[in-house]
């Protein structure tokens, strides 16, 4: 790449402007929001939060006063009427977090928006494009549906694990003659349905070798493949060769179709739907699905909570007869969650739809969910999120979801929830599930005869389309993983107990295109069996599928490896930002661990506009807490509580909202389980938790002591409660907290820090823990320094940190002024370092640092997941430190802009939209030349910080004394500070 071509295309474009005037022209009013989503439909937020950005293309602008208009309708709002809320001229430049406070919001009002700011000389803009909201049913009262299904005569189909016993003996370890042949008696067990096999003289009836360490050999064949087990006395194994967790019998259930006919009454003004279910949804009406969002209504708690979302169909009706339906997945209510397998919160799965018709003439017409509705079982013969999706052609319906459709075969549903209890009933606050691009394949082979494999190029998180020209009866059998066996077929040992497989059986007559419905997978080869004739590479197009939040970054620089560390950083959360931010997308897991989610919440939040995920999220985390005051190791929990920097999430996931978005709400609507939360910590002691949890889970080549991360963990969540607590004008408790931070410093300093500043553990973990997490004294942080130093290079210049030490080593070495190791560690490419697998091939990123090697294959497939973002986390530090893009304080109404330039890498470019919008840097050093090129949005400032010892420095040709929106503040530690006003500039030093 040409970086100065680079520079001189910013310069002929958007940066030609710089050396004009400050505050020249007016300002406009662009991306509104509401509640952070454009145009949301059916929120519950009775004061929801309105923000816009604006854009200028002076130096300098920024918002005085604002007005905002909200109507009853899109005509009045036109002719500039706000029934609903006129503000007046407001002096004030905040732009965003303003909460609605006009006339009261009842049920389903529409409401019309547009606001018109003036700028920095009090001249006003025009007023901006419109934008809207709708209320959703902020009532129990205001649902008249009910929850029905199709339960009666239900064809459930077991799947029972393949599993054949060759050769079982029991006895001593060493001594061949001491054991006994029991294979009749463990195939006897494993045709009883009982998997779980245990080593003991019960299987004997007597010790066959008394005082003799014994064993219990196993030959088996598992799903076709040979294996041998060695069982030691008084444990167990669970023969199942991963594919069905604890060995349980399956039981997959058909997919209901439920539907209705109704007739209009006249013409329509506006037609709402909402829906809720337990399980999966996808609507339909008149032949058409409903909406573009997939795993409707979210995964949430259910016994707490359930959401459900809007539609606006008033395009769809039509005149005269009108037909509406459902189709039903079992998903994360019914179908397997993790190793826990099926039926986690129900063993019955449900739809509540509500369809409110408004006339032209002003009559009201609901058309719910009832007895009154017919169902029946179609071709969707078991949709699993794990174990995936059979889909049988021949048994499809046409017209099912038309007016007019012959239903008299269909049966009655079954009405009533499957929960004991009724949970809430929400409206859905984050963003929706989408397809967002397509992936065509890039390689197709075949390995072994009629057995293919294609190649989509990357890892990712979805299903295929499929593209056939089949016989009817044809069945095409379809496995995905995300790595290759030796042999060139997909490897799924890593996937545990998730079957990972889709099955279309043809209809005949001609092209067939299909996907699934209510399954994803995590892979990039899909291996299909079943074909009656060759395929090409037109049979599989990969769709990736996620959380739809807007991409909000760009980063590039010289250095090839670090470009495709970045694309890896990011596939690695699309795939796993999916309704909840999960730890992997494939194996049987899949769960939004706490400990996962906070080390990589920062650098996720460059990437993507999180804060709506967020915003849902963080209440499937409060949902969480214990009676104890403790948060959970996953949100939705299944395996437990309190594990020190899992359960810390709590308070510090809620803080990087409010820090990165200027979310008050958000930590002001969870603060006091936050608060619960320090109180639980306190409890224990000064250290926390203590010696409990999974530590620094996967460390490489060290470890630190729990009880050591327990306290450091204790003192940030604490630290941030202060900030908090500050913010939220809680004098009081800022106070109580700085109090007991003190004390939790004192506690880590004498029970951690020896004299010389080696802290327990040595680690190069518990080193940065002590200095980003400020728990040392001035003396003890320049020893801590000196130790990280050498840490590092006693491992040869490499890290060996892992979850809990990722996302601190970089910052942590260039805090003690250390920049040059961050970028020696970040561009390795040997073991153990984040370029060694991309050396291996990975597209994403890996749960272990040699997930897998060219040289000794796969790595423990317990454990062993090629999709995983927490070791991604060092994204924080490139945009941070890299391209030096961070905020100054809440929100980003004051920036930060101190790149830390390394020898190796001459050039890096990339830009971040904030919620005040685009913040872009790039820069160059060549032949002790340094350019640097800047945008900061309108209406915010920024602090620069210029390269250590730069000489004759200009800003667009001129004299930076002389420069149009620059001021100099200070020197620090040989860098040249400057305050920005909003613009672009040009830097450069000879």
């Amino acid at each position: 790449m040409n970086i100065t071509a680079v520079l001189t295309g910013l310069l002929l474009g958007a940066f030609c402007v710089s050396a004009e005037s400050v505050g020249a022209d007016k300002i406009t009013p662009v991306e509104l929001r509401c509640e952070y989503l454009q145009n949301p439909l059916g929120i519950d937020a009775v004061q929801p939060r309105l923000s816009w950005q604006l854009e200028s293309d002076t130096r300098g602008q920024k918002q005085t006063a604002y007005r905002i208009l909200v109507a009853s309708s899109a005509e009045k709002l036109k002719q500039g009427q706000g029934d609903l809320w006129d503000t007046g001229k407001i002096q004030s430049s905040q732009t965003s977090q303003l909460a609605y406070s006009g006339k009261a919001l009842t049920s389903q009002t529409q409401c019309f928006w547009k606001v018109m700011a003036w700028d920095v000389d009090g001249t006003p803009s025009d007023w901006s494009e419109s934008a809207h909201w709708t209320m959703g049913l902020l009532s129990p009262a205001d649902w008249k549906a009910e929850w029905i299904g199709f339960d009666k005569g239900t064809p459930e189909k077991e799947q029972k694990p393949d599993i054949t016993i060759t050769k079982a003996v029991y006895g001593a370890e060493d001594k061949p003659e001491k054991r006994v042949d029991v294979t009749e008696k463990v195939q006897a067990q494993i045709a009883a349905g009982n998997y779980k096999v245990g080593a003991s003289n019960a299987l004997v009836g007597e010790d066959p070798a008394p005082g003799e360490k014994k064993v219990l050999l196993l030959d088996f064949i598992a799903y076709g493949k040979v294996k041998q087990v060695k069982v030691r006395e008084g444990k167990r194994t669970i023969l199942t060769s991963g594919k069905y967790a604890d060995g349980r019998v399956q039981s997959f259930l058909p997919a209901p179709h439920l539907r209705k006919d109704f007739k209009l009454n006249g013409s329509v003004a506006r037609a709402t739907l909402y829906v809720t279910a337990q399980g999966f949804a996808e609507m339909h009406l008149n032949g058409k699905r409903v909406g573009d969002e997939y795993f409707m209504p979210g995964w949430t708690d259910y016994r707490q909570r359930i959401y459900y979302r809007t539609y606006d169909v008033t395009s769809m009706l039509e005149s005269g007869d009108n037909s509406i339906g459902a189709i039903l997945g079992d998903g994360w209510f019914r179908g397997n969650i993790a190793s826990k397998g099926q039926n986690q919160y129900g063993k019955r799965i449900r739809v509540r739809a509500q369809l409110q018709i408004d006339y032209a003439d002003g009559r009201s017409e609901l058309v719910v969910s009832d007895l009154s509705w017919k169902a029946a079982f179609g071709p969707i013969l078991e949709s699993d999120m794990q174990a995936g999706e059979t889909y049988d052609a021949r048994k499809e319906m046409p017209g099912w979801d038309r007016s007019g459709f012959d239903a008299s075969n269909w049966s009655a549903v079954n009405a009533g929830s499957a929960l004991k209890e009724e949970p809430l009933i929400q409206a859905y606050p984050g963003v929706p599930v989408r397809k967002t691009q397509e992936l065509p394949t890039v390689k197709l082979s075949e390995p072994q005869p009629g057995k293919f494999v294609f190649d989509l190029g990357q890892n990712f998180s979805g299903w295929i389309r499929l593209r056939v020209n089949g016989e009817a009866g044809e069945k095409i059998v379809m496995r995905f993983g995300e790595m290759l066996n030796a042999d060139g077929t997909v490897y799924t040992e890593n996937l545990r107990s998730a079957r990972a497989t889709d099955t279309y059986i043809c209809k005949g007559g001609g092209e067939e295109v299909w996907e699934p419905h209510f399954t994803f997978h995590g892979f990039r080869y899909v291996e299909m069996t079943g074909l009656n004739r060759k395929p090409n590479l037109e049979t599989v197009t990969g769709i990736v599928v996620h959380s739809d939040a807007p991409m909000t970054s760009s980063f590039e620089c010289s250095n090839p490896m670090l470009n495709q560390l970045h694309r890896n950083i990011v596939w690695g959360q699309r795939s796993n930002y999916l309704d909840v931010p999960t730890d992997c997308p494939q194996r049987d897991e899949r769960m939004g661990w706490t400990g996962d989610t906070q080390v990589f919440i920062r650098s996720g939040s460059y990437h993507q506009n999180v804060s709506a995920f967020f915003t849902k999220w963080m209440v499937d985390l409060m949902d969480t807490q214990n009676g104890a005051g403790t948060f959970g190791s996953q949100a939705p929990v299944f395996y437990g509580h309190g594990s020190p920097g899992w359960a810390d999430a709590g308070v510090i996931c809620p803080w990087t909202i409010f820090y990165i978005y200027g979310d008050v709400r958000m930590i002001a609507q969870h603060y006091d389980q936050m608060a619960r939360f320090i109180e639980y910590c306190r409890s224990k002691g000064l250290k926390g938790p203590g010696d409990v949890g999974f530590g620094d889970w996967l460390a490489i080549g060290s470890q630190s002591p729990k009880e050591l991360i327990s306290a450091a963990y204790f003192s940030y969540s604490t630290s941030l409660m202060v900030e908090i607590a500050d913010a939220l004008g809680k004098t009081e408790d800022a106070g109580n907290y700085r109090q007991l931070l003190a004390a939790i410093k004192a506690e880590f300093q004498s029970s951690f820090v020896q004299a010389d500043g080696t802290i327990d553990g040595h680690s190069q973990t518990a080193y940065c823990m002590a200095i980003c997490f400020d728990l040392l004294s001035d003396e003890q942080r320049e020893q801590a320094a000196a130790h990280l130093v050498e840490r590092v290079k006693a491992k040869e210049y490499h890290l060996s940190v892992g979850f809990l030490g990722v996302n601190i080593l970089l910052p942590a070495l260039t805090e003690i002024g250390r920049s040059d190791l961050a970028y020696r560690l970040i561009q390795n490419k040997t073991y153990p370092s984040w370029g060694y697998s991309i050396e291996q091939g990975a597209t994403t990123i890996w749960e272990r640092w040699n997930s897998y090697t060219k040289k000794d294959g796969f790595g423990p497939v317990k454990m062993n997941s090629f999709n995983h973002y927490a070791y991604g986390s060092c994204s924080e530090w490139m945009f941070r430190s890299m391209l030096g893009i961070d905020t100054d304080g809440a929100g980003y109404r004051k920036i930060r802009m101190k790149p830390e330039f390394g020898k190796s890498v001459p050039w890096a470019k990339g830009h971040y939209d904030s919620i005040h919008g685009r913040i872009g840097s790039v820069w160059k050093w060549n032949d002790g030349m340094f350019e640097w090129a800047v945008t900061i949005p309108p209406n915010t400032t920024a602090t620069v910080y210029m390269p250590e010892n730069a000489a004759s420095l200009t800003e667009s040709g001129n004299p930076i004394a002389k420069a149009n929106g620059v001021k100099f503040l200070r020197t620090e530690k040989g860098r040249a500070v400057y305050e920005l006003q909003s613009g672009h500039y040009y830097f450069k030093t000879k």
